[in-house]
């Protein structure tokens, strides 16, 4: 018998809240002690001098986020103070058929 996944799937950890309440703080200290994997979102925000592409966000522009939209290449989306921010599908999917928890 071949064994095409994890012995278990795994989970997803989503971490809610308004800006400012400390969710990145609580993120990263999840990711640390129970070895979580971070989903990148994709937004059309413009990117700062403290962000970092493909590690904060992914940042593009509303053409590719739209067409990533009408593909079905993300969970789920919101347009939030006319910026758009969306969760990528295959590497969230991946990362739990690996059985990893996945905090968003």
């Amino acid at each position: 018998m071949t064994n095409s996944g994890p012995a278990a799937p795994g989970m997803l950890l989503i971490i809610s809240g308004p800006s400012g309440v400390g969710k990145t703080t609580i993120t990263h200290h999840v990711e640390r002690e129970l070895c979580g994997v971070f989903s990148v979102s994709v937004t059309t925000r413009p990117q700062t001098h403290k962000d970092t592409q493909g590690q904060d966000y992914d940042f593009v522009d509303r053409t590719e986020f739209e067409r990533r939209q009408r593909a079905g290449e993300l969970l789920e989306w919101a347009e939030v103070f006319g910026h758009c921010y969306g969760t990528p599908r295959l590497p969230v999917e991946q990362a739990i058929f690996e059985g990893h928890l996945v905090i968003l």
